[in-house]
């Protein structure tokens, strides 16, 4: 018994010519569009909704192990931030963005010419 074959040749010309004939009907193209986006919507649907409420939550019964010396480091590092900020706190800074009124130089009066007789 022969194996039936694909001809390569004619099914590239079919794959070629599909978009053109999705295109060209345009109730096909919209059908198409909207089955696409509920598709899309059902998987998120399933992926958020189903899922989660599938799995469930491991409850670790050994208790959380901290190590003192970590946890001395890091409050020791936290603790020389605070003091730092309190420092800069107290530091005067000029803001450069504070607009002082300057008074804009005037010309020199005159007396005013009086014209006519």
């Amino acid at each position: 018994m022969k194996k039936p074959s694909i001809n390569i040749p004619e099914l590239k010309r079919v794959l070629a010519k599909l978009p053109e004939e999705i295109l060209g009907r345009d109730s096909l193209l919209l059908a198409l569009s909207i089955i696409l986006s509920i598709l899309v919507g059902l998987f998120v649907f399933y992926k958020y909704s189903f899922l989660p409420e599938e799995k469930e939550i491991k409850i670790i019964e050994t208790p959380l192990a901290i190590k003192e010396e970590v946890l001395s480091q890091v409050l020791n590092a936290l603790d020389q931030r605070k003091e730092r900020f309190k420092q800069e706190e107290l530091k005067n800074v000029s803001d450069p963005f504070w607009t002082r009124a300057i008074p804009l130089p005037t010309a020199p009066e005159q007396p005013e010419e009086v014209i006519g007789p």
